[in-house]
């Protein structure tokens, strides 16, 4: 009796061993966050990014990982925003022709001021990622960089003048995620997407461009047209179900919270985190029926406990099967190598 207590493996209805080098596929990955979300008119209307930047900057001390963690933000609308922390100041480039693609302009913040520098124009065939080494940083080794973007450019990004107004309405969620997908290939982690509104520019011929396919008119369930409502529960493109799957191959994980105040396509969108093991969030249109401070601070609520909880950032399971049988079908966000 004292052997079998003495038996973790015995006692316990599941018990985790850590596992040897030959089961591992490469050395644990790097904890990674690459933080991907809308600044078009939509999202500044919401306000949701003031509350993204406090929450991330409450948590930097409790997000899982040890000395190699690493961050990263990037923004959308109709162009490209990448944020270089690499730096001693943050420096904000924007690529504004998302198909051509030429980068146009860099944008240096200068401490509290916004003063903005242009440099030389480049062009691209790609979606590219210009200094692709400063996008994602060392939590540890860049805290004061990151200190100073999240507490003093970010809650007021895009707006250069608390009395502007943002009124570019794209979104390019398509290329912003291919972007990040490329910036995170090399590490594995997880992209934390936040949507405010339908992908709207992109190539249109890659399927990444979504329409509203919902009609306000047959919003009614009933037997005379439920026939048209049914397509509406499938993906109406596989852009992004191929880019999960591209994640998937390099331990990447897609979060989604989906703050559309309108149709938003979530069963196109949603297949970016469905199929790498990623997970949505869905707020529904809670904002418009004036809630919205009910919904900023529910949104807070989930991003801090999305930041701290525990949580693993790469698995590898092996099945072995007796001779003669073999897997027929598999369920779930998994992927036969």
């Amino acid at each position: 009796m004292a052997e079998i207590l003495s038996k973790p493996e015995l006692n316990y209805a599941s018990y985790e061993y850590i596992a040897s080098v030959e089961y591992m596929v490469r050395p644990p990955q790097p904890a990674a966050y690459l933080f991907v979300f809308d600044c078009s008119r939509h999202a500044t209307q919401l306000s949701f990014i003031p509350v993204l930047a406090k929450a991330i900057f409450e948590c930097l001390d409790e997000i899982p990982g040890d000395s190699r963690t690493m961050i990263g933000f990037i923004a959308f609308d109709s162009r490209l925003h990448f944020f270089n922390l690499g730096d001693k100041q943050p420096i904000h480039l924007v690529l504004p022709d998302i198909q051509g693609n030429i980068f146009l302009n860099k944008k240096k913040f200068n401490h509290l001021t916004f003063n903005l520098l242009t440099f030389k124009i480049f062009i691209f065939l790609d979606v590219f990622l210009p200094a692709a080494d400063n996008l994602l940083v060392n939590l540890k080794s860049k805290r004061d960089q990151i200190e100073e973007f999240l507490t003093e450019i970010l809650p007021n990004f895009p707006l250069d003048n608390p009395n502007d107004t943002v009124l570019d309405t794209g979104s390019a969620l398509g290329p912003a995620l291919t972007a990040a997908y490329k910036a995170l290939a090399p590490y594995g982690g997880r992209i934390t997407l936040i949507q405010a509104t339908l992908p709207n520019a992109g190539n249109p011929n890659d399927g990444s461009v979504l329409t509203n396919r919902e009609d306000p008119n047959s919003r009614t369930t009933s037997s005379s047209n439920i026939n048209n409502l049914t397509p509406l529960l499938n993906p109406g493109t596989d852009f992004y179900k191929k880019l999960a799957l591209e994640c998937c191959e390099h331990q990447i994980a897609v979060d989604l919270f989906d703050l559309s105040q309108s149709y938003s396509d979530l069963a196109t969108a949603g297949s970016i985190s469905k199929y790498c093991a990623g997970s949505i969030h869905y707020y529904g249109n809670a904002q418009s029926a004036g809630n919205n401070n009910s919904l900023l601070a529910r949104f807070e609520e989930d991003i801090k406990h999305y930041l701290t909880r525990d949580i693993g950032f790469e698995a590898v399971m092996r099945m072995r099967c007796t001779r003669g049988l073999s897997i027929h079908t598999f369920h779930g966000n998994m992927f036969v190598r």
